[in-house]
């Protein structure tokens, strides 16, 4: 099969397939989000049409709304008929707003407007659409969904593959678990520091194609070719390069400085405010409050070697009788004291709060906690191997980081401290269950080992997860099997990882390409295979929306499909345009037709050669490069400004 006839292959689908596809995804986005329904702008073209009919598929007629906006003078009055006649063969709510007035008003503001600058002028129009859908969006609680479709995103898209993971403070999310108020760790871009930043939208794409994957010591990134890559610059400053650029060269990936925290600290913490001490004994002893990081040290060795006991203890209990009638009365017949005859009735049960820690003589915690204990005058017990302590106050606190090795966790309200703070957890960590020589944790906790890479993150460290396989040993002729266990690595203090020529390659790539949407700092920590790097995300401009059905289609694919649901032919082989100005298609200002933009980037996705390319969509080289560096250029959309470093 030559490469034309690949090409067209590739182009053609199984519309009832994709429709039972695309519907599912709606449906599911809008229940995910706990919308009420979907609204769009129709604007009488092939692709908001389409998607008004995937809509009201998934949804109902009733849940969705189609808002025409046109403007005076400029959009072509069979536009908004043929949106009309979409609304009512589906049976949706349709409102028409003029535009006119808005865009009129941004423009008599202008103090320097110029009707000349056509571009400038025109995309006035595009934002006062979007402001309009997202104020209906937010007043009926809505999602907005968008008409882009493959091959225009195809200028203006950059995605992580499926296998890549988003590191937010509920833990690791696919790209499937993620939602828009999901909270994710970014980084500022003028002073390094991490922060907690909200995800705004998801968005996801089929894609064939080429990406490129970005490996180190510590770095696993697979992203398509214009995807931003946040990187250190020769002046220590955080920029923003497409991936394409930084392919073949050195790059310098950032390590966060410590971060701010968003708790005020206080100098001392009161143990006895975690429970309620009406139910303690009268005569029972509360410990005095312990220095901040006194108290996080003492965490951190519990969450490698303590366990949080509650059992029960026996106790005699006072008779009526005083103390010599007591006495006489328990003895036998030959005036020795005998055993109370009666157990039951002269003994009580009493609930027992206890830590144990497994710090043997030697072990590096043994001292440090001693010390500590002593201080403050907390009482406990020692032997060889173990140190055990009766408090409930401690007791109550440390019962919340999980019962089990495998089931510990930091608490979240401790993982909002600054980072100084931070240090002492992660030392008491360290001398716990750590390797420092190695720079080296050990726990057989998931969740424990995720939460010491956001501890990393927040104290300025780079951290990898690797997982260690069960392992069986033998002792004393018995066979012991071990659970999976994880090791958290980092290096000492170091300000950015490299990533050399060498360990870049090219990759094609077949399935699910996503990024998040994360205002301002446009960044998040993500995770591949246990190796997590602060990278760049999508940030949407004119093409704002909280769902794109038909990104995963090319514009000759979203036609197949629009004839699948008997979409007006008038809409279908209408010239796709933006309506910036009258007369204006996008055919014309691209310099091709669709058709011939779809082999070209099929063709590519395919990894043919610019050659078959050429030959097969009947362009010439020089045209296929125009559409990659369109491609390129259009990257400067979906960052967030870059800022000098002074």
């Amino acid at each position: 099969m030559n490469a034309a006839a690949n090409i067209k292959k590739a182009l053609e689908i199984d519309p009832q397939a994709v429709k039972r596809k695309l519907v599912a995804f709606i449906k599911h986005k809008i229940k995910e989000a706990g919308a009420k329904g979907s609204l769009l702008g129709l604007s009488g073209g092939v692709d908001s049409s389409t998607a008004a009919f995937l809509c009201a598929e998934a949804l109902g007629s009733d849940r969705v709304l189609g808002i025409s906006m046109p403007e005076a003078r400029v959009t072509d009055p069979h536009d908004v008929a043929d949106a009309r006649e979409v609304a009512n063969k589906l049976g949706i709510e349709f409102r028409v707003i003029d535009i006119t007035p808005a865009v009129l008003g941004v423009r008599r503001n202008l103090t320097d407007f110029r009707a000349d600058a056509l571009l400038p002028a025109a995309n006035i129009k595009p934002r006062v659409r979007m402001t309009i859908l997202y104020y209906y969006a937010n007043l009926l609680n809505r999602l907005v969904v968008g008409s882009g479709n493959r091959s225009e995103l195809r200028m203006g898209y950059f995605c992580y593959d499926e296998q890549t993971r988003a590191f937010t403070t509920e833990g690791l999310k696919h790209y499937t678990q993620l939602k828009p108020g999901d909270i994710a760790l970014s980084l500022n871009l003028k002073n390094g520091k991490v922060e907690e930043k909200p995800i705004v939208g998801v968005y996801s794409f089929d894609y064939e194609g080429e990406m490129l994957h970005f490996t180190g010591k510590r770095t696993d990134l697979m992203v398509t070719p214009n995807h931003r890559m946040l990187i250190c610059g020769r002046d220590g400053s955080l920029i923003f390069k497409p991936a394409e650029y930084c392919f073949g060269r050195r790059i310098n990936l950032p390590i966060p400085a410590t971060w701010e925290g968003k708790t005020t600290l206080p100098s001392s913490i009161d143990l006895n405010t975690f429970y309620d001490q009406n139910q303690l004994p009268w005569n029972a002893k509360r410990i005095e409050p312990l220095p901040t990081q006194e108290f996080l040290y003492l965490l951190g060795l519990f969450l490698g070697d303590g366990t949080a006991y509650r059992g029960v203890a026996r106790a005699p209990i006072k008779t009526g009788l005083g103390q010599h009638h007591y006495i006489e009365f328990y003895r036998d017949e030959r005036g020795r004291f005998a055993t109370y005859p009666n157990p039951s009735l002269s003994w009580k049960a009493y609930n027992t709060h206890e830590i144990y820690f497994a710090t043997p003589i030697g072990d590096p915690a043994r001292r440090p906690l001693e010390q500590i204990l002593q201080r403050h005058k907390i009482q406990y017990s020692s032997a060889p191997n173990v140190m055990r302590i009766h408090s409930r106050a401690l007791y109550e606190i440390f019962r919340t980081c999980g019962h089990g090795a495998r089931h510990k966790h930091v608490p979240k309200w401790v993982l909002r401290y600054p980072g100084w703070a931070l240090e002492w957890l992660f030392k008491g960590l360290m001398d716990s269950d750590g390797s420092k020589g190695r720079g080296t944790y050990y726990t057989s906790s998931y969740q424990l080992a995720l939460d010491l890479v956001e501890i990393c993150v927040k104290t300025g460290r780079h951290a990898t997860i690797h997982v260690r396989a069960p392992r069986e040993s033998e002792y004393r002729g018995k066979k012991i099997r071990s659970g999976i266990a994880y090791e958290v690595t980092f290096p000492q203090k170091i300000t950015q990882t490299s990533i050399y020529p060498d360990r870049m390659k090219k990759v094609h790539y077949a399935g699910t390409i996503w990024c998040p949407d994360i205002p301002e700092t446009h960044n998040l920590l993500v995770e591949r295979n246990g190796n997590f790097a602060f990278c760049g995300n999508t940030k949407y401009g004119d093409g704002a929306a909280d769902l794109l059905p038909l990104g995963c289609l090319y514009k000759t694919q979203v036609k197949q499909l629009a004839a699948h649901f008997r979409v007006p032919k008038q809409i279908i082989n209408k010239a796709p345009s933006a309506g910036l100005w009258r007369g204006q298609t996008d055919e014309a200002e691209l310099g091709l037709p669709y058709e011939k933009i779809d082999m070209i980037y099929a063709g590519l996705d395919l990894g043919l050669k610019l050659d078959e390319v050429a030959k097969a969509a009947g362009v010439k080289k020089r045209d296929i490069r125009k559409f990659i560096e369109r491609e390129r250029r259009s990257a400067h959309k979906l960052t967030g400004p870059e800022i000098p470093k002074l």
